[in-house]
């Protein structure tokens, strides 16, 4: 949960401060892939939140994705998190657990905190 403070903290300050419009949201453990949100791309729905990311494998083009998650797999703590192309064909689906730890799981646990922030 840490973690994910943390990021949502740098999320919402570095919009004010840096130009870049990308966020590290996760990175494998060799450092050859990162995972990066795109700032301003959240969108909650009824019943789910979605996120715009970037998939970069180090020396190739990074690859774009439409992450959603449902509500109600980030209010249980589990469930699947799925991954659209900008074209909005689903790609691929992914176990989901809260702070399970996986670049997927990642995503997935910031949609939920967006999620769960209270809006004003």
């Amino acid at each position: 949960m840490k973690k994910i403070l943390v990021t949502l903290i740098a999320f919402v300050s570095l919009s004010a401060f840096a130009s870049d419009d990308w966020f590290t949201l996760s990175t494998s453990h060799d450092k050859n892939y990162k995972v990066e949100g795109q700032k301003g791309s959240f969108y909650e729905g009824e019943t789910t939140g979605s996120l715009i990311i970037r998939g970069t494998i180090k020396g190739k083009n990074p690859k774009f994705n439409i992450v959603f998650m449902a509500k109600k797999d980030c209010q249980a703590g589990f469930g699947n998190v799925y991954y659209y192309s900008t074209d909005q064909t689903l790609e691929n689906k992914f176990p989901y657990v809260y702070n399970g730890g996986t670049n997927a799981q990642n995503v997935a646990d910031m949609i939920c905190a967006l999620l769960a922030k209270p809006t004003t």
